[in-house]
């Protein structure tokens, strides 16, 4: 009998591990310089967790490990013999370049363009130009309205989809509509952009590519991980504490969010810009990308407003939705502002603080002391090397982060195998 009840003990505990190394998730903050993190996520855009503080993203060819650790328009890519951070891979076909490595995917600079070799074979949309996209290994043109197509293999001119028919036989088979056309019940493929935003409609993607448009409200579904969401359009976030999780949407779905995702089509078209076709890696912050150039506004107010996942904090200098835009992107509408030991201005609600006394630490994130900045501040980031360049052993970020897992991972196992001690313990009192 007491070997039965030892064996209860021990599965019991292993059942209590199972839930506390689930049930322990990251918030989302948006610390600046100096705020206290323990991720990456923690940090607002711009920024990297390092040593447990929100640290300023790396400027052009410092070392990194991970693209969290490069200022926003760089990329973590190979270099030598180091990973450095630099531009890469901003260009589209037919576009000006210097080296390959500015062009996306396969294409090579060649004579001063971005071009596929001759006979090669294309790997993604971008290679093909903005009016083209790539179907199998060869470029095509993008299919005109009302046209017949096939779901995550053609793809219509801007400002259409390619939308689920219902009397198609072929589950794949569809036509080109216009964007956020389809109502609520209507049958859709899982993609961005088919069913109409302005009623809160998303076209959920757990039961395949096809579904019917539903309301995006969905948060009161509870979850562990990722993996319990709809994850193309969800996250397992928490609830205000680290035991309280459920479903959040990576973005905000809504009127405003589709007429700023169809003028960023439109300005695209127009200019000849190359799009991703990728929502969930449709951003392009290069400064010298085709978008930011010829599409500033439209770009970083549909970024900013829309993409709730990975512009989820106010954008810094420089980034941020100005003009026309942002009258059309922030009416009503207001972004968490970027907190810590610091707060970047965006627009006039900054107030002024003195600057802490060397060695001082940062608020922590979500407090209600966070203190706040005045124009000047980000000036005095430009010029602020952080003293840690050349310092290589304290620079990996994802290290940190696993460093941190590992004690979380560590405290949890501590907490069952002395759970498991007590109860044994208990038992050979019987």
């Amino acid at each position: 009998m007491k070997l039965l009840y030892t064996i209860i003990a021990v599965i019991l505990s292993f059942t209590l591990l199972i839930e506390f190394s689930y049930a322990v998730c990251t918030q989302r903050y948006c610390g600046v310089e100096g705020a206290q993190c323990n991720s990456n996520r923690a940090c607002a855009k711009g920024f990297y967790c390092l040593s447990n503080q929100c640290t300023k993203g790396k400027d052009e060819l410092e070392t990194c490990s991970h693209v969290q650790q490069c200022r926003p328009g760089l990329s973590c890519v190979n270099h030598g013999q180091f990973r450095v951070c630099k531009a890469a891979h901003f260009l589209g076909a037919g576009e000006k370049c210097t080296e390959n490595l500015e062009c996306y995917g396969s294409l090579k600079c060649t004579k001063g363009l971005c071009k596929l070799n001759k006979g090669a074979n294309c790997t993604m949309d971008e290679e093909c130009g903005h009016h083209g996209y790539c179907k199998g290994i060869a470029c095509q043109t993008r299919l005109q309205p009302g046209s017949d197509c096939l779901f995550n293999e053609d793809q219509c001119c801007h400002g259409y989809v390619c939308g689920k028919v219902d009397e198609y036989t072929d589950y794949k088979k569809g036509k080109c509509i216009p964007m956020f056309s389809k109502k609520s019940g209507e049958s859709c493929f899982s993609q961005y952009g088919e069913c109409d935003m302005a009623d809160g409609l998303f076209c959920p993607s757990t039961s395949g590519i096809t579904s019917t448009c539903a309301d995006i409200d969905r948060f009161n579904i509870k979850c562990k991980t990722s993996s319990d969401c709809d994850t193309m359009w969800e996250e397992c976030e928490c609830n205000g504490n680290k035991t309280n999780l459920s479903c959040h949407s990576k973005f905000n779905i809504d009127s405003t969010c589709s007429k700023l995702y169809l003028a960023l089509q439109n300005c695209a078209s127009a200019k000849d810009c190359t799009i991703k076709t990728n929502i969930n890696d449709a951003s392009e912050l290069n400064e010298n990308s085709c978008i930011m150039k010829k599409c500033k506004e439209q770009a970083l107010c549909f970024y900013s407003r829309c993409l709730k996942f990975e512009f989820g904090c106010k954008m810094p200098e420089g980034l941020q939705c100005t003009g026309e835009g942002a009258a059309e992107a922030f009416t009503n509408f207001t972004l968490p502002a970027r907190t810590g030991l610091y707060n970047d201005s965006y627009g006039e609600d900054a107030e002024a603080t003195k600057k802490p006394k060397p060695g001082s630490t940062g608020t922590a994130i979500g407090s209600e002391e966070a203190s706040t900045e005045s124009d000047s501040v980000s000036d005095e980031f430009a010029n602020n090397d952080n003293s840690e360049k050349g310092n290589n052993s304290k620079d990996n970020g994802s290290k940190n982060n696993d460093e941190n897992n590992e004690k979380n991972s560590a405290s949890i196992v501590y907490i069952s195998l002395t759970l498991t001690s007590i109860l044994l313990s208990l038992l050979n009192l019987f």
